[in-house]
């Protein structure tokens, strides 16, 4: 049985580490929005906004180093890296900042519901993006694999 599960986890362990990191970054967000939009009191786009700041930032470090455990170094190529990580998460953003408002505005529908229902689909739209854009691996680490 031990096997099993370590055999399946050698094979999954990018979606696994995924999961348990998108968990984390799920509870800044959520931690980081409530605090800033209950018992501060900012408007829910702001504190919306800034939750996800936070989010970013200990998702960027997580997941390059964890996840996809990419090997870039030096300036440039971080700098690039982050720079994708980040128009990235800005797309999943947009598409928060827009079911906040539908939901929160036209629906009225409470908005620390609908914060906590959007966290499942940014999450899905921030590994698609991740794995396909960010973190892809070049075909060079690929033919070197082979």
């Amino acid at each position: 049985m031990i096997e099993l599960i370590k055999k399946l986890y050698e094979k999954y362990e990018e979606l696994v580490m995924y999961v348990i990191v998108g968990v984390c970054t799920m509870i800044v967000s959520l931690v980081s929005y409530y605090i800033l939009a209950n018992p501060l009191g900012l408007y829910y786009q702001t504190a919306n906004i800034i939750s996800w700041i936070l989010a970013v930032a200990f998702a960027y470090v997580t997941n390059k180093k964890f996840v996809f455990k990419s090997r870039y170094s030096g300036m440039h190529n971080t700098v690039k890296e982050m720079s994708s990580f980040i128009s990235s998460r800005v797309a999943s953003l947009l598409v928060e900042i827009l079911s906040m408002y539908f939901f929160v505005q036209i629906c009225q529908i409470d908005d620390n519901i609908v914060k906590l229902m959007n966290q499942v689909l940014v999450t899905v739209l921030n590994y698609i993006f991740s794995k396909f854009w960010v973190f892809r691996k070049s075909s060079k680490t690929q033919e070197n694999k082979n």
